[in-house]
């Protein structure tokens, strides 16, 4: 969405509406306690979006036009040829063709995954919040929360919620960031960060944080 590209707070955007939410992993809004559809359109955001299946025509070789009765119609998209975009040139298309070659004799599933409404995924999930330095924060696990924080591994740890007087906003820490290192040691979970938070009790610590920037920030242990 247009907001994650600068980092400004969802609930700030001018308009964000008419979505069809799908995947195989809870959709979260880090910027909601629980970050659900019914929340998130309570507070005015996606009020007439959904979670639904698209009903893609044939996913298996690439073509996702939606069927006739897609509720993404319902919301206003329209289908599009899915030959007039990426690799066009045909020399280039040959070389393309064979590096994903492997890719298409996956099942589906593991590509798209098995579709489940967002709420019913939030249920079945078990997804442990901790407050670090005022903050709530999470072991960085999804697909969704590496994209927002722009790291290359499920590792680290997500920030989810930053209130405005906490000592992480003081810090410069904003929602959506990830905490990856400790005084330049490399922290997987929670857990590990907090051992090393332990240790360095009454002492000023480096977070290295990354985010929209990547950057290193001091916070003191108290």
């Amino acid at each position: 969405m247009p907001w994650r590209n600068d980092k400004k707070k969802i609930l700030d955007a001018e308009k964000i509406d008419n979505n069809l939410y799908w995947s195989a992993e809870q959709y979260r809004n880090p910027d909601l306690e629980h970050g659900q559809l019914k929340e998130f359109q309570a507070a005015g955001i996606d009020v007439h979006s959904i979670s639904a299946d698209p009903k893609f025509i044939d996913p298996e070789n690439y073509d996702l036009h939606v069927a006739d009765d897609s509720p993404a119609l319902k919301l206003g998209f329209k289908n599009f040829p899915m030959d007039n975009f990426g690799v066009r040139k045909a020399e280039f298309r040959k070389i393309a063709d064979r590096a994903h070659k492997e890719y298409q004799k996956f099942n589906p599933e593991q590509i798209w995954g098995r579709f489940e409404s967002a709420d019913a995924t939030a249920r079945a999930s078990k997804v442990t919040i901790h407050t670090l330095f005022g903050a709530k924060v999470k072991d960085l696990t999804t697909e969704e929360e590496k994209s927002v924080a722009g790291v290359g591994e499920l590792a680290g740890i997500y920030v989810i919620e930053v209130p405005r007087d906490s000592v992480a906003a003081r810090a410069g820490i904003v929602a959506g960031d990830a905490i990856l290192a400790v005084n330049g040691r490399k922290v997987t979970n929670v857990a590990a960060l907090r051992r090393r938070l332990k240790r360095a009790k009454g002492k000023t610590v480096e977070l290295h944080v990354v985010g929209a920037k990547d950057r290193k920030i001091k916070v003191e242990v108290e």
